[in-house]
């Protein structure tokens, strides 16, 4: 009996022998011995049967390098990959089936060859180390249904160039993605609720990260020398960026920190050789020891100031220059009421156009940029009078501040008179645009004030007569005025002209005392420089200037003159500002011997 029952229990051994993985379906053996069958076609595997009834996959035994994990043994499903169950394994490609809950920890670690994971839908989450250093690794597909990715799982596949991490999940384990060097794209999922310590450290190809909108804490070094890392999307859900989040990122140029933000940790940006500034919101707290602008060797005593680069912080509230005042870096006050706010031109000269002067914001040396860091508009600029510039904060930068400018009516120009006598003259000048009229004003030497003289409804020219004597000097000039709101605008500023009103006519007589001989005699007129003797033959003939002589000379005698009557006349010039003045003159006669 005995030998029968041997006999039985060789044959299930062999039938064992024939398969590596069996179903629990149960052969009685007799006298209370009991073994599972074999089913056919499922081979390669030890499982074991969970509470529930189903399948746990312990190992792997077979040679195939490419494997497709079972749904079910002996018509149980297959729910869990067991822990180190692939553990060194060789296998190059695996797919995992739907009925597959859990992948426990270690299941594929340091599987060198792995290629390829393919989660064909319903696991819900990959224990520690589950991928850990499978440096072959290129290509995963995680499920929809997946909820949990714990520590370390992805540690080390250095040849994974990207990963879709799906929205189920809300846990991303510690050390998850470290020195996954080829790591150049992860979407990570809109249900993450933090990035834990580590998360992405030494993913040297990681260019571009989008942290999900319910991020509350990015945790202790989960960036560190990230050195490929350009572009970093924050949330406005995000409170706490710890202790050298984003150390030795050296690529990342500039950074925003949203205004949830109420505390960055120490070293949390150092190393961050390309940073050129930063922003601080008003909801930051606290900002570590050497946060920003620092080097640091790795074990090494000291911090170095950044100095290949003016680093700036920009912000406005304390705890923002205090950071900045503390460590001898430049700071920057985003309010721009803080800020020094110049306008190209301040004054213009009306021409009916609208007028926009530009613009120059800047702060603590620093020019902000319009359009980027703040907006320009422009309100009542075209018509005479007072405009007013708009610089309204934009992005980082809040409040808005008004400047103003002058709409001006034009300066008058063009100058010119001519003396119409003794005691007047006639003043011209150009137009000026948008000139209702003018107002001319005369300078008086002795109370060395300009005295308003005439005002013309838009006429460019005036004849002054009142207040002028013969041969003086004067100071002269015209403003174009508009009536603006009843109230009279001026042109803004002088043009000073200076002129001279004609001498006076010189009183003079004519004498014949020898043959061809005229002398002729006058009085002095004030202000002329010289005076000027004329003599004609006939009442026809043209004036023929006999001498021209100068101001402290009163008579004169003329010889050759033909015998007969002689016509005469003396004029008296003044020559004032290189514009010379001549007086009118009366015709005498006299007998020439």
């Amino acid at each position: 009996m005995k030998k029968k029952i041997l006999a039985a229990m060789l044959s299930v051994s062999l039938m064992f022998a024939a398969a590596e993985v069996l179903p629990n379906s149960f052969i009685d053996l007799g006298n209370g011995i009991k073994a599972e069958a074999v089913t056919k076609g499922i081979t390669n595997y030890n499982y074991q049967t969970l509470s529930d009834g189903t399948i746990e996959i312990t190992s792997y035994t077979g040679t195939s390098t490419t494997v497709s994990i079972p749904s079910s043994i002996g018509g149980k499903n297959v729910t869990k990959i067991g822990d180190q169950a692939f553990y060194k394994s060789k296998v190059t490609s695996v797919t995992i089936p739907s009925t597959v809950k859990t992948v426990g920890k270690d299941a594929f670690r340091e599987s060198v060859s792995l290629d390829t994971v393919v989660f064909k839908g319903g696991t819900t989450s990959i224990g520690s180390y589950a991928f850990y250093k499978c440096t072959s690794l290129k290509k995963v597909e995680l499920p929809s249904t997946l909820k949990t990715i714990d520590n370390y799982v992805f540690y080390g596949c250095s040849a994974l160039p990207s990963i879709e991490i799906p929205n189920n999940v809300s846990t991303v384990g510690s050390y998850c993605f470290e020195n996954c060097s080829n790591l150049a794209m992860c979407q990570l999922p809109s249900n993450l609720k933090e990035l834990q310590d580590d998360t992405f450290a030494w993913c040297t190809s990681l260019q571009f990260i989008r942290v999900p909108d319910y991020v509350k804490t990015i945790g202790w070094r989960a960036f560190t020398s990230c050195t490929s890392l350009r572009t970093v999307i924050l949330p406005n859900s995000l409170k706490t960026i710890s202790d050298e989040a984003f150390n030795r990122c050296k690529a990342i140029t500039e950074i925003s920190i949203p205004n949830s933000v109420t505390e960055i940790g120490d070293g949390a940006f150092e190393n961050c050789t390309s940073l050129k500034n930063v922003f601080i919101p008003t909801s930051v707290k606290k900002i570590g020891s050497y946060t920003f602008g620092f080097t640091h060797a790795t074990g090494a005593a000291s911090h170095f100031r950044i100095t290949d680069f003016t680093f700036t912080v920009f912000g406005s509230t304390l705890t923002a220059s205090n950071y900045a005042a503390f460590y001898g870096i430049r700071y920057v006050d985003t309010r721009l009421s803080k800020a020094t706010i110049t306008l190209s031109q301040n004054s213009y000269a009306y021409d009916g156009t609208f007028k926009k002067p530009t613009v120059i914001v800047k702060n603590n040396g620093v020019t902000l940029r319009s359009g980027t860091d703040y907006t320009v508009s422009y309100q009542n600029n075209k018509a005479i009078g007072t405009a007013t510039v708009v610089v309204k904060g934009n992005g980082n930068f809040t409040e808005t501040v008004t400047k103003t400018f002058k709409i001006n009516l034009g300066t008058v120009t063009g100058f010119k008179n001519a003396a119409v006598s003794a005691n007047a003259i006639k003043f011209t000048w150009n137009k000026v645009p948008g000139a209702q009229g003018y107002v001319v004003y005369l300078y008086n030497k002795s109370t060395k004030q300009w005295e308003r003289y005439a005002k013309t409804t838009n006429d460019n020219n005036v004849q002054l007569v009142n207040k002028l004597n013969p041969g003086e000097a004067y100071a002269l000039t015209a403003k174009a005025y508009r009536t603006v709101n009843g109230k009279e605008i001026l042109s803004p500023s002088f043009n000073n002209y200076k002129t001279s009103t004609n001498p006076a006519k010189v009183s003079f007589s004519v004498a014949s005392k020898a043959k061809g001989l005229a002398t002729y005699s006058w009085n002095k007129v004030t202000g002329a420089t010289s005076y000027a003797l004329y003599y004609k033959s006939s009442a026809n003939a043209s004036w023929t200037r006999v001498a021209t002589v100068n101001n402290s000379t009163t008579s004169y005698t003329k010889a050759g003159l033909k015998s007969g009557t002689g016509y005469f006349t003396v004029r008296a010039f003044r020559t004032y500002e290189g514009t010379t003045y001549g007086s009118t003159f009366d015709t005498k006669t006299a007998t020439v011997r």
